[in-house]
């Protein structure tokens, strides 16, 4: 008495579940947006691009062009990447993604552009000795170190990366802080 429902019953989920397998199938071949978007790389600090003539206020990483005084720097932004967005910001400049490592340097145009250095600004640069912490610097020295005419063995030598802080009061660099790569 049972034997016939429960065979049709059977054959019935059985259909079923080859017809979701086999839509599902084919919505993988057909390319259904299941597979993980690519990461769009996102920079660290206030970003890298869209730059007119000044450096707004804000984070920025780039380099130390040159600086007559220590009124005055001209700073070449750049785009740092870390950790995932390094390597997506490598494959996305068509560059090896094991070159990215822990970090990765864009420079979408090495423009400098002046930057007043506040009355109060302050210096970092990493101490050498055992790598933890920073070792605060003069405005002058933290320049001379850029240079590399500063002789302190207690710090890394300049690494060509200079993560800027620029307050909105005054549009001037309040903190220069230099970045180690290794």
């Amino acid at each position: 008495r049972w034997a016939l429902p429960l065979t049709v019953f059977l054959v019935v989920l059985t259909a079923l579940m080859t017809v979701a397998f086999l839509v599902a199938v084919a919505l993988l071949v057909a390319g259904c947006g299941c597979s993980p978007a690519p990461v769009k790389p996102k920079a660290e600090g206030s970003g890298c691009s869209g730059l007119k003539s000044t450096i707004p206020a804000g984070t920025w990483y780039g380099g130390v062009k040159s600086a007559s005084t220590t009124k005055t720097i001209s700073f070449d932004v750049v785009c740092l990447f870390n950790g995932p967005n390094a390597v997506a910001a490598a494959i996305e400049d068509g560059k090896d993604p094991i070159d990215a490592q822990d970090f990765y340097i864009r420079n979408q145009s090495a423009v400098g552009r002046n930057v007043p250095v506040c009355s109060n600004a302050k210096a970092y640069a990493p101490k050498y000795l055992n790598g933890d912490g920073y070792k605060q610097l003069t405005i002058s020295n933290y320049l001379k170190q850029v240079k590399g005419t500063l002789n302190d063995p207690s710090i890394y030598s300049y690494s060509g990366l200079t993560k800027m802080t620029v307050r909105s009061s005054g549009a001037c660099a309040s903190v220069l802080t230099q970045v180690y790569t290794p």
